[in-house]
């Protein structure tokens, strides 16, 4: 599925999925600690084996997530329109009993990076709680596939700073947390 989104942004995901049934939950948890699903946010789907006739976009970044070398930006990031390619080259599962996933957040000037990473985790009692820490808009991303699937999602960036973090514990050791900037 797709990354974390703030209040008042959206973002187009794609993705391929077999015929089978699904499950399209939020695990982001209440100021509360409930979980999203708990509150309903959950929902069943039915792929079918219809073809859909839909064919990936063309990408303008590509990302490679590697159990070994974590985040891999194979392409420069720019402003405008664009679309990001994940790659997952393996998958694992993380001390959060998840695999890597990979979000896309803006990064205000006065943002504190740590308050990011630890709350990325939701296996921590104080992570994943709305709201998101102050400083970090939300902007998508691709949820956790199966090793060599590939995820896209579409977002329109502007100048700043930005981070690609994956949503495991500790992900800056992992190298799972990677920040760049986009100038004007």
């Amino acid at each position: 599925g797709s990354g974390l989104l703030s209040p008042n942004q959206s973002c187009l995901g794609m993705l391929e999925l077999d015929p089978g049934n699904y499950i399209i939950e939020c695990y982001v948890k209440m100021p509360n600690g409930k979980f999203h699903s708990n509150m309903g946010m959950v929902k069943q789907i039915v792929v079918t084996s219809e073809f859909s006739q839909h064919t990936a976009p063309d990408e303008t970044v590509s990302i490679k997530l590697s159990s070994l070398n974590g985040i891999i930006i194979k392409d420069s990031i720019n402003s405008g329109k664009q679309v990001f390619m994940i790659e997952f080259e393996d998958q694992k599962v993380y001390g959060n009993f998840v695999g890597r996933d990979i979000n896309l957040v803006m990064i205000s000037d006065h943002a504190d990076m740590t308050q990011l990473e630890n709350w990325m985790n939701w296996s921590d009692p104080e992570g994943l709680i709305t709201p998101a820490p102050e400083g970090f808009t939300f902007l998508g991303g691709v949820n956790d596939l199966p090793a060599q699937s590939k995820g896209y999602f579409e977002v329109d960036l502007s100048p700043g700073n930005y981070a690609l973090i994956s949503e495991v514990p500790s992900a800056n050791e992992k190298n799972l947390l990677k920040t760049f900037t986009i100038s004007k």
